[in-house]
């Protein structure tokens, strides 16, 4: 018991929802690659895959939180490592689906749009913190702030639009958490609508202009994969216009799904109106026989299905409860940067799951976005592990028992005071006084106030 107390560190909560979404994406992935390891004659194959991947994601976890929060701001230098492996992967990647979103090394997949996920994430925390303080240009900082977030946005968008938009509105929900201006904010969306519809009205354009490409025989390998992002914009508007055929004229299921490109949400509708008030058990789904991303894009289809409604509603409150949770401790931060890369990690997280969600009940266009630390996969499933160990190590340095256990780890997360702010926890190895001074002013001070309250007489 001592042992496990030593080894798993900081909020409860957050690792109680950790490890029940281990339980469950071990449950329904094995349920879900059940008809695809049965055509391939190797049963055991895909979910002792997936069990290993957990496991490593745990030890990723465990190594995270252990890693002082002040370390965090070193990720910034994944943001142009990042932009390298995304322009690479659009010459060299592996495609699938029409986009070349993976790097296949040694059998394993890595997705650079993760990476690039993390590294934002972690820039705009750390540039909102610098925001705040005002020795410094908070002009300059912002054009930093939205050159990084744009130039980003757009080079992940041209193979993988879901992603971006996700990153996106996270940033910009991150700001306005951050007290950035709302006419700023909305002289840069402006812009970005505009380029949305323009190529949305465009998108046949480039349709032909694929077609064109691909008569040429000639064509070199890297031109065609500059020029094959940009082949996802017919997709584009193929889904959304989809979509809106669906909403707006209220076809029946069947005449829904007598074109082939809508049985993957026609199937998941099937799922979600077979599980309903009665669930079939985990093993007994029907729609993971026809859903070629069962055990990933449709999970939470396969979930309902398993489950029911009450078993849809118990995962949709895990992640309303993590992002719950990491707002109550961000109130509690005494530093800036800590605060927003915790509530940036929680929100990438629950709109991720959010978007994922949508689209498996029909209320969103097919966007093709896991289910966080659920669904099946490595690179995604692993950087999700590191918000995980982020928001367990900043919740160290904030929970008072923590910090009794371990004054030294929170010391060496706040070496260096950010914007110069007194640091609280200084001698309290030597003083015992000061060291339940410090834990009062963790429970009272948030990241906007000086002072914890006073006592009144």
């Amino acid at each position: 018991m001592d042992l496990a107390k030593s080894i798993f560190r900081g909020d409860k909560g957050i690792w109680a929802i950790f490890f029940l979404l281990c339980v469950i994406s071990m449950v329904e992935v094995f349920s879900s690659s059940i008809a695809l390891s049965s055509t391939q004659g190797i049963h055991w194959a895909p979910i002792m895959k997936h069990f290993m991947l957990l496991i490593f994601g745990l030890f990723i976890v465990i190594l995270v939180h252990n890693v002082p929060y002040r370390w965090y701001s070193s990720g910034m230098i994944l943001v142009p490592i990042s932009f390298i492996f995304l322009i690479a992967v659009m010459i060299w990647g592996e495609e699938r689906g029409n986009a070349s979103r993976w790097f296949r090394v040694m059998g394993f997949q890595f997705q650079p749009s993760e990476l690039a996920k993390l590294s934002i994430i972690i820039s705009v925390a750390f540039l909102l913190s610098r925001m705040q303080d005002t020795k410094v240009s908070r002009d300059n900082t912002f054009k930093v702030l939205m050159i990084g977030i744009s130039v980003m946005c757009f080079t992940i968008m041209l193979d993988n639009l879901s992603t971006a938009v996700l990153l996106f509105s996270v940033c910009m929900i991150m700001m306005i958490i951050g007290n950035v201006s709302l006419l700023k904010i909305g002289k840069l969306l402006l812009p970005v609508i505009g380029l949305v519809a323009m190529m949305y009205f465009v998108a046949p354009l480039f349709g032909r202009a694929s077609e064109n490409r691909d008569a040429d025989t000639e064509q070199t390998e890297v031109s065609s994969g500059i020029m094959g992002a940009f082949n996802r914009i017919p997709t584009w508007r193929n889904r959304i216009d989809r979509f809106v055929d669906y909403v707006v004229h209220d076809k029946s299921p069947k005449e829904y799904m007598e074109e082939d490109k809508n049985f993957q949400p026609g199937y998941a509708r099937i799922a979600i109106a077979r599980g309903g008030f009665s669930p079939k058990l985990p093993g007994n789904s029907y729609a993971r026989n026809f859903l070629p991303e069962a055990n990933s894009d449709f999970i939470y289809a396969v979930i309902i299905e398993e489950l029911g409604i009450f078993g849809g509603i118990f995962v949709i409150g895990l992640y309303v409860a993590l992002l719950v949770r990491c707002g109550r401790l961000v109130q509690k931060c005494r530093r800036k940067f800590p605060a927003f890369l915790l509530i940036g990690c929680a929100l990438i997280i629950f709109c991720q799951a959010l978007m994922h969600m949508l689209v498996c009940v029909h209320l969103m266009p097919v966007t093709g976005q896991p289910l966080p630390l659920i669904s099946k996969g490595g690179t995604s499933l692993c950087i999700t592990c590191v918000y995980f160990g982020i928001m367990l190590s900043i919740s160290r340095t904030i929970i008072p028992s923590e910090i009794l256990k371990d004054k030294n780890f929170v010391k060496d997360s706040e070496q260096l005071p950010e914007n110069n702010e007194p640091d609280d926890s200084e001698n309290s190895d030597d003083d015992p006084a000061l060291a339940e001074a410090a834990i009062k002013q963790v429970m009272y001070k948030d990241s906007f106030h000086e002072d914890p309250p006073k006592k009144q007489n």
